[in-house]
């Protein structure tokens, strides 16, 4: 899953002095999920999820997304200014107005 995220990101142009993988089972145990904590040029921690599944996103799976990003900041001891999300499913419209509202950039990929 690391390879494909690493792909989408060489797509997107987007690039990282410093990232470390997160080993999201103490978190969940969803397997649709990826993420990664990065360090950007600007030196601004970011956490990045990928969701590789074939169900739609909907707006309790934001409340997740939200649920596990904040337990992943905590467990790092970290402040995020940067929230990423890659998807390849379908996605709810509100689904994806929440996630602006709570400062997630989001990004579909095939």
């Amino acid at each position: 899953m690391n390879q494909k995220l690493t792909e989408i990101l060489i797509e997107k142009g987007m690039l990282f002095k410093k990232t470390k993988s997160i080993e999201l089972s103490k978190f969940t145990r969803s397997k649709s999920y990826s993420a990664l904590f990065a360090v950007d040029m600007k030196s601004n921690n970011t956490l990045i999820f990928i969701r590789d599944a074939l169900s739609r996103f909907l707006q309790k799976d934001v409340a997740i997304l939200e649920e596990i990003s904040n337990l992943v900041a905590d467990d790092e001891g970290k402040v995020i200014k940067k929230k990423l999300f890659f998807y390849n499913s379908q996605i709810c419209s509100k689904s994806l107005n929440l996630l602006k509202e709570k400062g997630w950039s989001s990004y579909a990929f095939v």
